[in-house]
């Protein structure tokens, strides 16, 4: 999920990918 986080910034909130 790590991946796709990075294209939707609402989601890489949750995900530690936004560090």
């Amino acid at each position: 999920m790590a991946s796709f986080t990075v294209l939707v910034p609402q989601t890489g909130i949750n995900s530690e990918e936004v560090a």
